[in-house]
């Protein structure tokens, strides 16, 4: 069997996957994760080999405030699925492109190599590669261990004492959310932003179908937003799901320091440190 090339970008394509997905060192993730009412996934199935990762799970044995997940959980599940550190471990969910960025955000925080598949699993099945009815359930485990993270994160002090300095706080949320128009749908947050945050909805930096757009359309829409990839950038949302996705979208794009605010806005607009409203 050819020797596994590590992909050259954070995103790889359906093509890639299916063309690698039985090399021995080439290992799937299901990181579908729905919002608290949200609407399940309408595409169905799992991709060959994926083992299915639980983020609602992770979140919970979160604390709130934390920067980064717990290791701990991270190299169990691993152990548990047979993920070395040094496989190549690519996660999808069956939204598109929503929760996985998140799963692999958290992989590479506890040192694993970690990849997004762009477009997830509705990018897989339109290019006719075949789905399961169930997860995988590995029969071996692998011995891991936690290794230096491969990502930043950052705390609410530490976003705090960035306000009002050249370090860029980036906010995921939805364009009313952001503005103090639209409901939080967490009870007890105030409505608003970080003040000096740049509002860049999620949904601004994928296609109809659900993936990623352009490498040159993903860079003319940050420098309308007038985000500066050589500066510090901190990404924000909710609770640290969608900011993961922008984080990597910026590390895709070359940004030279960014980091993860994970506490989001679950945290912080429940806090008494300012907030502006408006867009």
């Amino acid at each position: 069997m050819d020797e596994l090339v590590f992909p050259t970008a954070i995103f790889v394509d359906a093509h890639w996957l299916r063309k690698h997905l039985h090399h021995p060192r080439l290992r799937v993730v299901d990181g579908t994760w729905v919002l608290p009412g949200g609407a399940e996934p309408e595409t169905k199935g799992f991709i060959p080999n994926a083992v299915s990762f639980d983020l609602g799970a992770l979140k919970t044995t979160t604390p709130l405030g934390t920067p980064f997940p717990p290791s701990d959980f991270i190299t169990d599940f691993a152990s548990k699925a047979n993920i070395a550190q040094n496989d190549v471990t690519v996660v999808y969910d069956r939204h598109g492109l929503f929760s996985a960025p998140r799963v692999a955000w958290s992989f590479m925080s506890a040192g694993f190599h970690a990849f997004v598949l762009d477009g997830g699993l509705p990018a897989w099945v339109n290019i006719g590669a075949p789905t399961y009815d169930s997860a995988f359930k590995p029969e071996n485990e692998a011995p891991v261990f936690a290794r230096d993270s491969m990502v930043k994160a950052v705390s609410m002090a530490d976003v705090v004492e960035a306000l009002y300095t050249h370090t860029q706080i980036i906010d995921a949320r939805s364009e009313g959310r952001f503005a103090g128009t639209e409901p939080e749908p967490r009870e007890g947050l105030r409505s608003g932003h970080i003040p000096g945050s740049i509002n860049l909805p999620l949904s601004e930096l994928k296609t109809a179908s659900g993936q990623l757009k352009s490498l040159a359309e993903l860079r003319g829409i940050v420098a309308a937003k007038k985000i500066d990839l050589t500066r510090p950038i901190i990404s924000t949302c909710g609770s640290g799901v969608t900011a993961a996705a922008l984080d990597l979208i910026f590390f895709h794009l070359g940004a030279h320091e960014h980091a993860v605010y994970s506490g989001s806005w679950a945290e912080y607009g429940a806090s008494d440190h300012p907030i502006e409203t408006g867009a």
